[in-house]
This record gives structure tokens, sequence and C-alpha cells, in this order.
């Protein structure tokens, strides 16, 4: 560990997803905001993560490594990775003065620690959607975890969520009033587009069933019927079971030459793909926020995508193209529209202003 000098600090905790395949850095969109928020920081920040977490992190930022752990046990890595994380802070506590603590997402290995630290210091706790109740084990241990996170986030001072639904919830079922609703945030300026668009479509997002990734072959199958040559670049990291469920069907809807799977792509990378595309096919089935729509918006994409009600509440002034959710044909069909007409759409930067990473960070820890 290094040594750190004495003086005031910020603690972010970030989960990374460790869970993911481990072939693939994955950065997810509770990461993004949280590095986002780092780089508008006047103080010196500590960073506690899984070690995939350390690349994406400026030299500026003293970093810990909470999990490096090689279980196949998911939740026993996760309790381990509490108790490293407990010592790591307990370390830090005899040679700092904390100024505040960063959850940067409801996930309880950071959740616990941030509670106990929440007694000395400011807890910052972050949360996007609710997690999809359905009767599987799976669905069922992660809402359960999350409802104990939200009872832990009765100590915190500002509860921080983009979704109206989890405010809601926060509000009536555990009555925590410290809750704030803001939308996510760009750096506008690396998004504006200054590429020739050609007629590719791209789907950026998690390769898992909730982001609806799985109809996307289905779909450029009809779009197929009428643009044969049609290209779909799907931008996103998954396990490698769901990559492989994605390939299955790539194939057995004859798509192979249209679509292409980016594993791994940096920042600028994604970028230059928004820019150079003309239309997003977000298929998501849950969201708390939708943030690849807000980045292909200021990319001057056009936007398909499943009706979903927090789209309407973040990005009622934009056009966007909705279709009944699980409608594949349809969904098809407004592609194809879009290609046919063959129109681009762009928006004043003033309609993104709100939207910037210096108002965000002002509303959270300012305001």
């Amino acid at each position: 560990m290094k040594n750190i000098s004495k003086g005031k600090v910020s603690i972010y905790f970030f989960n990374a997803y460790s869970n993911l395949n481990p072939k693939i850095h994955f950065i997810s969109g509770s990461d993004r905001v949280g590095i986002n928020l780092i780089e508008k920081e006047n103080s010196e920040v500590i960073v506690i993560a899984p070690e995939i977490f350390k690349p994406l992190l400026k030299n500026n930022v003293i970093f810990y490594s909470s999990d490096s752990y090689s279980f196949k046990n998911l939740f026993l890595k996760y309790i381990l990775r509490i108790f490293k994380t407990i010592l790591i802070v307990n370390k830090i506590q005899k040679e700092k003065i904390i100024s505040k603590v960063v959850s940067t997402s409801d996930f309880f290995p950071d959740v616990i620690p941030s509670f106990f630290l929440s007694f000395g210091t400011s807890w910052y706790s972050f949360t996007y959607h609710l997690y999809p109740l359905k009767l599987n084990f799976r669905d069922l241990v992660g809402r359960v975890l999350q409802i104990f996170s939200y009872l832990l986030f009765k100590k915190s001072v500002k509860v921080v969520t983009c979704s109206s639904e989890c405010e809601d919830f926060l509000k009536k079922k555990f009555r925590i009033q410290n809750v704030l609703r803001i939308p996510l945030g760009i750096d506008l300026g690396m998004y504006l587009n200054s590429e020739s668009k050609n007629s590719e479509i791209i789907y950026l997002g998690r390769i898992k069933n909730s982001k609806g990734v799985f109809d996307l072959p289905e779909i450029i199958s009809y779009v197929k019927t009428a643009y044969p040559k049609i290209k779909l670049k799907i931008i996103g990291n998954g396990t490698e079971s769901d990559i492989s469920k994605l390939i299955k069907l790539i194939k057995n809807f004859d798509v192979i030459e249209n679509i292409e799977i980016l594993h791994n792509l940096t920042d600028k990378e994604v970028i230059l793909q928004l820019q150079k595309s003309s239309i997003l096919a977000q298929t998501s089935y849950e969201e708390g926020f939708g943030l690849s729509v807000l980045e292909a918006l200021a990319a001057g994409n056009r936007v398909v995508l499943y009706d979903l009600p927090v789209y309407k509440e973040h990005f009622g002034n934009f056009e966007l193209n909705y279709v009944k959710l699980g409608n594949k044909s349809e969904f098809a069909t407004q592609i194809i529209k879009i290609l046919t007409t063959n129109n681009n759409v762009s928006y004043p930067i003033e309609k993104f202003e709100i939207y910037s990473w210096k108002a965000i960070f002002s509303k959270v820890f300012m305001d």
C-alpha cells in the first residue's frame, strides 16, 4: 500500500462488476458516474475497488484493491471483500481525516463499509434502478440485498438516484426524505459529431437478458429483408455464457454477416463508433436512466427504443422513436423507416447543459 500524507480525503467505493467475464474489463454506468465526479474533486481522493478498476483511474488518485480473489463462489468473494475493505478503512482512519464517503452504487460490499464510516463523516450513497423482482433465485436474492442496502441508506446525508421509481420507493417504503434525483452526465465536447455518418446501427450496453440484446438478431433479420447489407455493431461486455448465447442467436437468424460484437473498447473508441453510426438500437427492458441514449443523442444519432417511462422522464424534449415493449417486428420497421428517410438529427448545445458533470457535482455535494 502507498503511504498517504496527513490531511483530509474523500473516499470512493466502486463495485466494478468484478463478477463479469474476467477476461474483459467492464465499466458500468455507476462506475462512470464515480470516475467523473472524482475528476471534479478539489481534495485528495482515495478509491477502494476491485483490482480490475485500477487502470481506469488517473495517477493522482490513491488506490486500494478490495478484491483480488479468485474464488468461484461470488457470495464468499463479496464477504471477504467486505472484511478486507474494513481493514483498509481502519488503516486510512489512523492516518487521515475522512471528509466524505461516496458509495457509487447500492452494491452491498461497498454499502456496508460506507455505513460504518457514516457515523463519523458524511456518506453520499447512489442507486440507479430497482432490482427486478422475478420468481427466480438470482433476482430474488438481488432484490433482498438491495433492500438491505436501502435500510442502511438511512444513515446517508444524501441518497442520489436518476430514477423517479427509486425516489418514490425510498421515500414511501423507507421514509428516506433526503433523496436527490438528477440526470446522469456526459462530457459533451467529446460527443459532438465531427465524423461523416454511415447507415450503421449501434447497440451500446451490457450483454445480458434484461438489456434486450438477445432481441437484436431477430430484429436485424427483419431489417435485412429491406437492407441486405445492413450492419449492426453490438458494443458491450458480458459473461461468457451470455456472449455464447448471443453468438448462437446470430447464427440461427442468419445474420452473421450483419452483426459484429465489439468488446473492451476505450471511451474514445466508443464515441467514435457513435459519431459514425446513424441509429442507436436501445432494446433494454429495464433502465434507471439510459446513459447510452444521452450519448447517442449528443453524437447526432436517431434512437429507436422500447417504450419505458424513464426515457420520457429524462428525454421528453428529444425526438425518440418508441416501440411497444418486446415488439421486435415493429422495432425493425422503425429502423427501416429511418434508413429510408435518411434524416439525421442534431440539437443545440444548450439542451445538454443539465447533463454536464460540473452541474451534477454541484447538485450532489454543494447544493
